[in-house]
């Protein structure tokens, strides 16, 4: 495995993360511990997590994170992996009400550091944002938590540019230690915005104007969906569903899928790593998220991470 720093952090980490969105939910307990040993075995040391994982189910809690925190236990990893873990997601019982909150996110950050026997989280999303509060509000409280020990750094997800050049405005006229990175959709396949199958309007996909925002700041991108479910792999073999065709079925994808096959045929490697490799290569640094449910699924992401 190769590893890479996150921007100006301290944080050593694989140059891929493995989501645990599925955790509790799309594999068992013991299911997501399997997969959680193989992709330590082969030098992967980061998680991506949330508060919220899971709670989309009647009776469940933040199941994602407390089966981390038992194999972190168990396997004696607690020092060994790099997690990232998010806080502030809206109630799916009460989707318009913002917890946007320094009660609400101290609250889900004291959980998810008990749930996961950490003292602080290394990596810490504010997982939405509320346009309605401001920025230097926000980020007080975000730098509160690193100076008590909460948290080491924390990031943005699914947060637009233009808030984002709000923090850094902020940062740079406060002296603050500021977002560290962000984590919004973003894959090589552009998607059909007004098709979009994205039944969350909160969630944020990068479009080229956000794109030159990181460029320009050198901005560490930790991108989710960044296969884009599969499209290529999907084309190839003819079975697009409805809804993916609804999503990514383009003129640009179209081509973009020509250039794969030709690169795949003259290099051997899948579409699947080649997809990923196209949006690794971007210079502001970018370390894909994935979640799977397979061991099969996981070592080809392995080997994007070890290439």
């Amino acid at each position: 495995m190769k590893y890479v720093k996150i921007g100006t952090t301290s944080l050593d980490v694989s140059k891929v993360c493995m989501g645990t969105g599925n955790f509790g939910e799309k594999l068992s307990e013991a299911e997501a511990m399997n997969l959680l040993d193989l992709f330590s075995d082969r030098g992967g040391n980061f998680l991506d997590t949330a508060n919220v994982y899971c709670r989309w189910i009647n009776g469940n809690t933040n199941t994602a994170e407390q089966i981390i925190g038992k194999w972190l236990k168990k396997r004696k990893k607690t020092n060994q992996m790099v997690i990232a873990s998010k806080g502030g997601h809206y109630d799916f019982s009460y989707p318009t009400v913002s917890r946007i909150s320094q009660k609400e996110i101290r609250k889900d950050l004291e959980e998810s550091l008990k749930t996961l026997g950490l003292e602080a989280i290394p990596l810490y999303y504010l997982h939405r944002d509320d346009m309605e509060i401001s920025m230097e509000e926000i980020m007080g409280w975000m730098e509160e938590f690193v100076k008590k020990g909460l948290i080491q750094y924390y990031a943005a997800s699914n947060f637009t540019t233009n808030r984002m050049r709000q923090g850094d405005i902020v940062q740079r006229r406060h002296a603050l230690q500021g977002f560290s990175a962000l984590s919004n959709q973003w894959s090589y396949a552009c998607r059909n915005l007004d098709r979009s199958s994205n039944v969350d309007p909160t969630m944020v996909w990068m479009q080229a104007e956000d794109l030159n925002w990181v460029r320009e700041m050198q901005m560490p991108l930790l991108p989710y969906t960044s296969t884009a479910q599969g499209f290529f792999e999907k084309l190839d073999k003819g079975n697009l569903s409805e809804e993916m065709k609804r999503a990514y079925l383009n003129e640009e994808n179209l081509k973009k899928y020509q250039i794969l096959k030709e690169e795949s045929r003259q290099t051997g490697r899948s579409l699947y790593q080649l997809s990923l490799q196209k949006i690794m290569e971007e210079p502001f640094g970018v370390i894909p998220i994935g979640s799977f449910r397979s061991e099969e699924q996981l070592l080809e992401f392995i080997k994007v991470g070890e290439l």
